[in-house]
């Protein structure tokens, strides 16, 4: 190996090659030459590959599931539960209906899930959902053939259930939080539904992956993290704001007043003088229905969401842009709004002025209009994930490092790694389900 300079004065550092010297100038190892040559191409081609994939005509969207069902004009029949990857739908007639990842439906609609019981309300966690029926009993819903699983408790009066990564929370009606852990079996016996200890009566809490938010009795404003698992621990809530009229708490880490504020979201309060659920959404979108019906929108998507082929990978969650704010978690360091609101303009969303109902995740939105058709837009988990350039170029160099660096242990290159793929954004709503009334 020699190091070989810059000539002609030149101030640029030295570069280390390893091969021979000859008439004077130093010559790249030629099997070196080869994998730099090789890793060129590679790159090139893969980014022209994803450039021709990402470019291609947008997908033929499916017609809406049209389903024989009568639907009033408020959200009190209907109820849609987002989540990281789809949502769950609570239909007039009790049934549980599932849209997203996991629906085998070939067009992506959404499915029935259970109708074997009268189902009242759905909850996301990390990773998985929590349903619970009219009668109290709450159940686990986990993948295989027993895909309800119940819990130990019946009859409980919940006023809400959360969770994050590997916990749940369940807010009783007395205030007080119950919690148990999500990898140690259903909840039971042997993974016991104890109290949380937080020394607070609570109107409402809100959980997503460690991070937890809360609105105490008083209608002060909190959050804490959970700190450990086996026993699970949790550390002492920290006053988010001197404020004492929040009233509610969504995805782990936003807040709204009864006058409209909000807190961790990427604008400092809603446009109507008071929060009327069902009226707003939060996310790194906040979403309104202003008093014509009509629908606006104000904030900036994160980064695509990702999810992997067949064969490995890792599938990560829909981000919250940094321009927003929220993805720096900066309003749970108690530093909320998040920083940059007022950047942002409200925009309004599609012509109609007949928006009743709206919902929403971090990326994925839902609404209702008076016609009874229930609407989609933002990460869309009804379409087909697809190819862009940064998911070849992100795979291209991981099949290279893995031929040239040894993995962990000298085990040599990753077999089956996964290409990343993105899911596609649906900028304008698209109409998902449609209840078309039954006739007499």
């Amino acid at each position: 190996m020699q190091i070989c300079g810059e000539g002609g004065g030149s101030r640029k550092r030295p570069t280390v090659v390893v091969g021979k010297k000859s008439n004077g100038k130093c010559q790249i190892d030629p099997l070196r030459q080869k994998i730099l040559t090789t890793l060129a191409v590679v790159l090139v081609a893969g980014l022209v590959a994803g450039i021709i994939a990402s470019r291609r005509a947008s997908p033929t969207l499916p017609a809406p599931l049209l389903l024989p069902m009568s639907l009033g004009r408020s959200n009190a029949a209907l109820a849609v539960y987002p989540g990281a990857t789809g949502a769950m739908f609570v239909l007039p007639d009790g049934s549980l209906w599932q849209w997203g990842t996991g629906v085998k439906h070939p067009d992506g609609l959404p499915e029935l899930f259970d109708d074997r019981h009268r189902w009242a309300k759905a909850f996301n966690r990390s990773g998985g959902w929590l349903a619970q029926e009219t009668n109290g009993n709450v159940w686990e819903v986990r993948p295989g053939p027993k895909h309800l699983v119940p819990l130990s408790v019946t009859n409980q009066d919940w006023v809400e259930l959360t969770g994050g990564v590997m916990y749940a929370l369940g807010l009783q009606r007395d205030g007080t939080i119950l919690g148990w852990e999500l990898n140690s079996g259903p909840a039971g016996k042997t993974n016991p539904i104890t109290e949380v200890g937080t020394n607070f009566l609570w109107r409402a809490i809100s959980a997503s992956g460690p991070f937890c938010i809360g609105v105490s009795s008083d209608g002060m404003l909190w959050t804490w993290e959970r700190r450990g698992l086996s026993p699970l621990t949790f550390t002492q809530p920290m006053q988010a704001t001197s404020g004492t009229n929040w009233i509610g708490v969504a995805g782990g880490q936003y807040a709204w007043s009864s006058s409209g504020e909000l807190w961790g979201a990427p604008v400092a309060r809603l446009n109507s003088p008071k929060a009327i659920q069902g009226r707003f959404a939060l996310g790194s979108i906040v979403h309104e229905i202003r008093s014509d019906g009509s629908l606006w929108a104000i904030g900036a998507p994160g980064p695509p969401t990702s999810r992997p082929m067949a064969g490995g990978g890792i599938s990560t969650s829909f981000g919250v842009s940094g321009r927003s704010g929220s993805g720096s978690r900066a309003a749970l360091n108690g530093r909320g709004p998040a920083p940059g609101f007022g950047k942002f303009q409200w925009r309004r969303v599609g012509e109609r002025s007949d928006w009743v109902s709206i919902w929403g995740s971090d990326g994925t939105y839902f609404g209702l209009t008076s016609d009874s058709t229930v609407w989609v837009w933002g990460a869309d988990w009804g379409q087909k994930p697809i190819q862009t350039s940064q998911d070849t170029l992100a795979h291209a160099w991981d099949e290279i490092r893995d031929h040239i660096q040894a993995s962990p242990g000298g085990a040599g290159p990753m077999a089956g790694r996964g290409m990343m793929l993105t899911q596609p954004y649906q900028d304008a709503p698209r109409p998902l389900m449609r209840f078309k009334p039954v006739s007499k």
